[in-house]
């Protein structure tokens, strides 16, 4: 039945031309769990993908499998009987009875198989104007990699090892209760060049099966970039008859029953596959630390009685994101007067001001004292972000816990600790009010602008 119903999805959905094109099995055998692949491409496109056999004529394979605990070590060995061009190699993991409610991972790539909705919009930007205030809003963003949200339709996502944080494919199975880890190495070495495996999950069009390709070399049809996507720069290689690539994975299957218990798991065993890996002491971390401290201090801002740390190279406070009131801490820990001093303008500078009734703060100040729209606020006059009030409550609570440790706690201003209560009641009241924080927030009400997704910081 698995058998007939996969290959007839596959004819309505797949025209038979095109099905030498994608990384599903030809026929479905939900007894054969692993397939071993001869991968050729044109450019960055797949040509073929044909599963290897004993009478291939191109690559000889062998397989090494060591127990480890909960699971298993494989060593993946192709050997060229050829010279071959525009060529890779692939191992296929097949999962049968797949649902399209599995959570599949990547780490830093793909969470849940990033089934959600895409709109093209420009960085910093926030969504459309018509998507604020919606609170039934689908979580949506940019172009990314991604397992397609709609039924029937291709869905295949395509990474290389170097757009994740670990080189590794994740997923929950809730019907077999139980989550899988895929790890494997950074990639394979030719011609003294690391290149990287290629990481891809693709599914069937009715989501009955799904396969979890790890290849070598890695060739996205797309290269993911920071926002949307680019002609991908991968090819295949060529290889001369006799030349070996290996793909190492170590497979650990764990009972599972929900994400939290998953990503648990993969917290714990990340690290499992490469263990000979050492960091590289490049620069000590004093000298590290002393160019951070001049960096910092060359972007304090001194003009008409005004003074503060700017945390980018422009005239002005931007809250959190990426150093207003942040890049204060490193300051304060040096402890001396003038650092203590130059901290102080700061706080006293952008606490009370850029600052809503709710007590949170707009994104922006400028050294007149006046609030400037850009980015989503440009589009939408009086939202802000939430992770950026977020950061800055953080970092100033970690601000004021370290100068009671060094000593220094008559210098904390009431007025300041006054003023981050306030933005710390605001957190509590939106949340008694919403039961979330979301990515935007209306900073004179108090009142999410963006549902069902977030930027707010966890400690």
């Amino acid at each position: 039945m698995i058998n007939k119903l996969w290959t007839g999805s596959i004819l309505l959905f797949c025209p038979m031309s095109l099905q030498a094109q994608n990384w599903l099995p030809d026929t479905a055998n939900a007894h054969q769990e692993i397939r071993l692949l001869d991968c050729r491409y044109h450019e960055e496109k797949l040509k073929s993908c044909e599963q290897l056999t004993d009478t291939s004529s191109c690559w000889r394979t062998s397989v090494e499998k060591t127990e480890v605990t909960d699971g298993i070590l494989f060593v993946f060995r192709f050997k060229a009987l050829k010279n071959l061009t525009d060529a890779g190699v692939a191992v296929a993991f097949d999962r049968y009875h797949w649902t399209s409610d599995n959570y599949v991972m990547i780490p830093a790539s793909v969470y849940n198989g990033n089934r959600q909705r895409i709109v093209n919009r420009n960085y910093a930007t926030g969504l459309d104007p018509s998507d604020y205030d919606r609170p039934d809003l689908a979580l949506t963003s940019n172009p990314i990699p991604q397992l397609s949200p709609d039924f029937g339709s291709p869905s295949r996502l395509e990474v290389s090892v170097c757009n994740a944080a670990t080189p590794a494919i994740a997923f929950l199975d809730r019907q077999k209760k139980e989550s899988v880890l895929l790890l494997t190495d950074q990639g394979i070495v030719r011609d003294g060049q690391v290149l990287d495996h290629g990481l891809i999950v693709e599914e069937t069009p009715d989501r009955s099966v799904a396969s979890f390709v790890i290849s070598a070399p890695g060739v996205r049809e797309k290269k993911p970039e920071f926002i949307g996507f680019s002609k991908s720069p991968d090819r295949g290689i060529t290889v001369r008859e006799g030349d070996e690539i290996v793909i190492r994975i170590t497979r650990l299957v764990y009972p599972c029953t929900d994400a939290p218990c998953l990503l648990g798991h993969f917290m714990e065993e990340r690290k499992r596959h490469i263990r000979c890996a050492a960091p590289r002491n490049l620069v000590p971390m004093s000298r590290v630390l002393d160019i951070m401290d001049k960096n910092i201090d060359l972007r304090y801002y001194q003009k008409d009685n005004v003074e503060f740390y700017r945390p980018e190279t422009a005239d002005w406070m931007s809250y959190g994101w990426i150093g207003g009131l942040i890049n204060t801490y490193p300051m304060l820990a040096l402890g001396d007067d003038e650092h203590l001093r130059r901290v102080a303008r700061t706080f006293d500078f952008a606490l009370p001001r850029a600052k809503g009734k709710s007590g949170y703060y707009y994104d922006i100040l400028q050294p007149d004292g006046t609030v400037l729209n850009r980015d989503a606020a440009a589009v939408v006059p009086g939202v802000a972000v939430t992770r950026r009030n977020g950061d800055v409550l953080y970092w100033m609570v970690k601000q004021f816990n370290l100068l009671e440790r060094m000593g220094h706690k008559d210098f904390i201003r009431p007025e300041w600790e006054k003023n981050v209560r306030s933005l710390a009641d605001a957190f509590v009241n939106t949340w008694k009010n919403e039961g979330t924080w979301g990515n935007y927030l209306h900073v004179e009400s108090g009142k999410v602008a963006v549902y069902n997704t977030t930027a707010v910081p966890r400690p």
